[in-house]
């Protein structure tokens, strides 16, 4: 079993550079909700982006290049895929296509909080046949807060829970507890499970989070290889993104990808025990 995840950056071209990255970001949020996001995030409320923005659709239209992404994808053919930063009012329509012709059988997205007319989200994408489970976690409508959580319950009988995280903080650790939870409500059930995308945190913080620990769950990145962002010097970078996967599960290999985002893309083949 192959599993990738990667944050593609909102699907704009070059986000490893830093100007277009820069740039990408500050046109998809503004200067100062980011820049509030970053600096003092508890003031996010006072200076959130304007929710619809007809400025933010025609950057992300014009701007538009997921080739890198697809070219990833069929070149690695996984069999279970997490994406973080899509934007279903955007890219929808091309992400179903295109994964449904690479044998992708099931998809569901998950909506981040802000921007009705643009949502940052998380597509879960696989192979197998599945069904979609109900998620949720506490996202803010601000930069910083989150992009979206989406699951799928495989027949096989394991289950996939993919998220884009916030930033440090209140909201994390509520967002932590939330996926957590969900988790063992499928393992108890009798499902294994399996947890990955942008967390916007390193490895420990995650794994030492309340009752995280009884998941039974280790990171497939022994590594623990720093991915984000690529658009500055590696001492800048850190380990944000991951994929946890149960313990008695075997690792094959485990590589990083570059792709044109800001983030690495993390890819683990597995035997299921």
């Amino acid at each position: 079993m192959k599993i990738l995840t990667a944050n593609i950056a909102l699907g704009l071209k070059d986000m490893d550079h830093l100007v277009n990255n820069v740039h990408g970001i500050t046109t998809y949020h503004s200067w100062t909700s980011y820049l509030v996001a970053i600096l003092c995030p508890p003031l996010r409320g006072l200076w959130g982006c304007k929710p619809y923005s007809q400025k933010r659709i025609n950057y992300l239209r014009k701007h538009e290049n997921l080739d890198s992404t697809f070219n990833m994808i069929r070149k690695n053919n996984p069999d279970i895929l997490i994406l973080n930063e899509v934007v279903p009012e955007i890219h929808e329509s091309r992400f179903d296509k295109e994964l449904k012709d690479m044998g992708f059988t099931t998809i569901t997205y998950g909506l981040g909080g802000k921007y009705p007319d643009a949502h940052v989200s998380t597509l879960v994408a696989t192979k197998e046949k599945a069904i979609i489970l109900q998620t949720d976690m506490p996202q803010p409508p601000y930069p910083g807060c989150g992009g979206g959580i989406a699951g799928l319950r495989l027949e096989s009988g394991v289950s996939i829970v993919g998220v884009h995280m916030a930033l440090k903080g209140k909201v994390w650790r509520e967002q932590l507890n939330a996926i957590t939870a969900l988790l063992q409500t499928e393992k108890i059930a009798g499902n294994q499970v399996i947890f990955a995308g942008d967390c916007n945190e390193k490895e420990e913080p995650i794994i030492s989070g309340s009752n995280f620990s009884i998941l039974g769950l280790v990171s497939a990145d022994m590594q623990k290889t720093s991915t984000c962002p690529t658009s500055l010097p590696r001492i800048f970078q850190r380990s944000l993104d991951h994929i946890f996967i149960p313990s008695e599960w075997k690792i094959d290999d485990f590589r990083t990808i570059a792709f044109g985002s800001d983030h690495l893309a993390l890819l683990v083949s597995v035997e299921k025990i």
